[in-house]
């Protein structure tokens, strides 16, 4: 579909005004396969220009993720992370998606607080059927985080599994 739209036009006109598809293709050098896309095309927009696809979005729209940081500039990324509902991880990627990197300073970085081990025995023994990744977002960690501190202090953590296994 790599034809100039003027090319692609002349060639669907040709057709609907009643040539067949083995003459119109010879007549414009083009595919069988190109020919009924264009048609169609034509036929769906009432045009031969290529469809424009809006990208959709899991979570992070750019386009509110831009006007969020035009409107607050010193929200921070957990913020923002907060706000769509994702992990920090994901607002980064979407921040350079969208080319802005004054939010992506090393110095931006803050360290987390030590985790509460305690508190973490305490939720892991109320929640035994809590999954790991269900644990990490209610402290705030990443799941190989959750996974240290249980095998490292022994937390009597066992593996939940949601549904069956899809095979």
């Amino acid at each position: 579909m790599g034809r100039c739209i003027e090319v692609r036009r002349a060639a669907v006109r040709y057709r609907l005004r009643g040539n067949t598809v083995e003459d119109t293709c010879d007549s414009f050098g083009i595919s069988k396969k190109e020919l009924n896309i264009w048609v169609k095309l034509y036929k769906k927009t009432g045009d031969v220009a290529k469809e424009v696809h809006k990208q959709q979005f899991k979570k992070i729209d750019p386009d509110v993720l831009k006007q969020i940081l035009k409107e607050n500039p010193n929200i921070t990324k957990k913020e923002l992370a907060q706000k769509f509902d994702c992990r920090i991880t994901s607002i980064e990627k979407a921040l350079v998606r969208i080319g802005y990197k004054d939010k992506l300073k090393v110095s931006d970085y803050v360290r987390p607080e030590p985790m509460d081990i305690e508190k973490l025995r305490e939720y892991i023994e109320t929640h035994p059927e809590a999954t790991v990744r269900e644990v990490s977002l209610v402290f705030d960690r990443t799941s190989t985080a959750i996974n240290r501190a249980i095998k490292k202090y022994d937390l009597p953590y066992k593996k939940n599994k949601r549904g069956p296994r899809k095979k």
